[in-house]
């Protein structure tokens, strides 16, 4: 069954190896205009994915005005149904002081939020990348049977 992900970065690269591990999965957006215009246009959306530092060239603007925390704001405005059709949410930024932020507003708005930097190696960075998340779907399903069977 194919996953649907949104995800927001302002790298070509980090775009190019998303649609390459995860084809037919992925929904792109490189600004938090398109990020917005995704959000609307999906229905179920089972991952979220944000780099914090977005459009770094456009200087003089407020940072959150392009940065992912304005997209994890926009999250957590969803109504109540919309956010509970996103399964989780992954912070991919390698700036860990944004990362942090975005964290702590996406959970204390219930969201489940995992932090787990972008790649940047080359050599099957796909590769990685696809089996990366293909363990962390194992690790979600082991520990939600986990919980089931021991709630204590």
């Amino acid at each position: 069954m194919a996953k649907h992900i949104l995800f927001l970065d302002d790298s070509d690269e980090r775009h190019a190896v998303m649609e390459k591990s995860f084809p037919d999965e992925v929904y792109p957006a490189a600004t938090l205009a398109q990020f917005a215009d995704a959000l609307e246009r999906c229905g179920k959306i089972d991952e979220v994915w944000l780099d914090h530092d977005l459009g770094a060239h456009d200087g003089g603007v407020s940072e959150t005005c392009f940065s992912g925390f304005a997209a994890a704001l926009l999250l957590t405005a969803l109504p109540r149904h919309r956010r509970e059709d996103i399964r989780r949410v992954r912070i991919h930024s390698w700036n860990p002081t944004g990362a942090r932020r975005m964290m702590d507003v996406l959970e204390a708005h219930n969201f489940p939020v995992i932090y787990n930097p972008f790649s940047h190696s080359s050599d099957g960075e796909a590769d990685n990348l696809e089996r990366a998340y293909r363990r962390d779907e194992f690790d979600h399903l082991y520990h939600t049977k986990k919980a089931c069977r021991d709630p204590g």
